[in-house]
C-alpha cells in the first residue's frame, strides 16, 4: 500500500487541471491519495480548506450507477429476500413459543427459550445496515437450515404427542 508521503510526490507532479480532477473525483481514489491531493491544492491556493473543497467540488452520488453497484455487490438480491427471511424468523419465534409451552406445560417463557430467533433477528438487522455479501449468503443459508430444522421440529413433536 502506498503511503502518504508516495502520493505527495506524485500530486505535486500534476498539473493544476490534474490535481482538480483528481479533487473532483475524490471518491474514487484511496484515501492517502486523497489527503496528497487535497494538502496539495491548498498549498497551491486552488482551494482554501476541505470546507471550500466540498462547496467548489461536492461529491455527486450517481443514482443508477449506485443502484447497479448496490446489485452488484448482491445487496438488492438480500434486500429482495428480507420478507421470506423475515417470514421465517417469525414462524420460528411462533413455533418456538408454542414448543416450550407444550414442552413445560405451560410455565413462564423467559428471554433465553429465544435464544436463537433473538441472534437470528440481530444478524439480519446487522447484515441489512452493515451489508456484507459473505454474511448476507451465511444468513440465507442459516434461514434455509432454520426454516427446515423447524418444520421437522413441527413433524417430530406432533408425532411423538
Amino acid at each position: 500500500m502506498e503511503s502518504v508521503n508516495e502520493f505527495t510526490k506524485i500530486m505535486e507532479n500534476l498539473s493544476n487541471n490534474k490535481l482538480l480532477e483528481v479533487l473532483k473525483a475524490r471518491n474514487t481514489f484511496q484515501e492517502n491519495a486523497k489527503i496528497a491531493a487535497i494538502s496539495e491544492s491548498i498549498k497551491r491556493n486552488l482551494i482554501i480548506d476541505e470546507n471550500d473543497l466540498n462547496e467548489k467540488y461536492p461529491i455527486i452520488v450517481d443514482e443508477d450507477n449506485l443502484d447497479e453497484k448496490l446489485n452488484e455487490q448482491g445487496f438488492l438480491k438480500f434486500k429482495a429476500k428480507i420478507q421470506n427471511i423475515l417470514l421465517v424468523l417469525i414462524f420460528n419465534f411462533i413455533w418456538v413459543f408454542i414448543v416450550v409451552k407444550i414442552k413445560n406445560r405451560g410455565r413462564e417463557l423467559s428471554i433465553l427459550d429465544f435464544w436463537y430467533p433473538i441472534l437470528f433477528a440481530i444478524s439480519i438487522y446487522a447484515c441489512y445496515k452493515n451489508y456484507s455479501n459473505l454474511f448476507a449468503k451465511i444468513l440465507i443459508w442459516v434461514t434455509a437450515f432454520t426454516l427446515i430444522m423447524t418444520v421437522l421440529s413441527i413433524i417430530l413433536t406432533y408425532k411423538f404427542l
